[in-house]
């Protein structure tokens, strides 16, 4: 009689470990799913912000150059103007 009586606790115990482990596999699989998230996030804003700052860098080059290009016009105008003058 005791084994009978033994073994529906036994198999109700067994059957509450499975349970909790089973819960414990999805949360498990949940909290990497929220990290792998996370770290895709993360990833994203890190990308955006250096995207930012290329394209700072970018229009600050673009602004330069045309400065330069400018100053190199007026230059070369004022050379032609003045060759033309002494031709």
């Amino acid at each position: 009689m005791e084994n009978s009586s033994a073994s529906p606790r036994k198999n109700e115990f067994v059957e509450t470990m499975f349970k909790s482990l089973n819960s414990y596999t999805k949360l498990e699989i949940l909290n990497r799913k929220v990290a792998d998230q996370t770290r895709i996030e993360q990833t994203y804003d890190t990308s955006q912000e250096q995207l930012q700052d290329d394209l700072i860098k970018l229009r600050a080059a673009i602004e330069t150059n045309t400065v330069k290009r400018s100053l190199l016009d007026r230059n070369l105008s004022e050379r032609t103007t003045m060759s033309q003058l002494y031709d």
